[in-house]
């Protein structure tokens, strides 16, 4: 599994946790790269989860960096079964239209919501 992260604190927070819960869990995290915010170019991170022959790929930060990393993934012909982020999911269908393949992206949740207050603040500014 690749994480990739923005670099604000609560996406880092909750980036680490993840990576924690998943290590002890007995699976392997290759790939844990942070990204600025702002950041509209992933393809050099992704390059990494394709080159690390990573199968999911775990993004946590806000809506804009979850299209970017679908749409450049997309580009990059990135071969992973799963899409995951802490407040969306995405997974490619079974279903195939005349366009090809559709991803689904439910987005569940922006923001940290009882987080702590600096997150808050420091989201408020992203």
């Amino acid at each position: 599994m690749g994480i990739l992260y923005n670099s604000l604190s609560a996406t880092t927070e909750i980036a680490e946790a993840a990576k924690d819960l998943l290590v002890k869990s007995g699976l392997e995290v290759p790939v844990f790269e942070k990204f600025e915010k702002g950041t509209t170019n992933y393809k050099p991170i992704l390059l990494k989860v394709k080159d690390a022959g990573c199968d999911v790929l775990l993004v946590e930060g806000y809506f804009p960096d979850y299209v970017g990393t679908i749409k450049d993934a997309k580009i990059l012909n990135l071969p992973v079964k799963a899409y995951v982020g802490a407040w969306a999911s995405a997974r490619r269908n079974s279903s195939r239209t005349g366009a090809g393949e559709r991803i689904h992206l439910r987005h569940l949740h922006l923001g940290t919501g009882h987080g702590p207050k600096e997150a808050k603040k420091e989201e408020r500014r992203s």
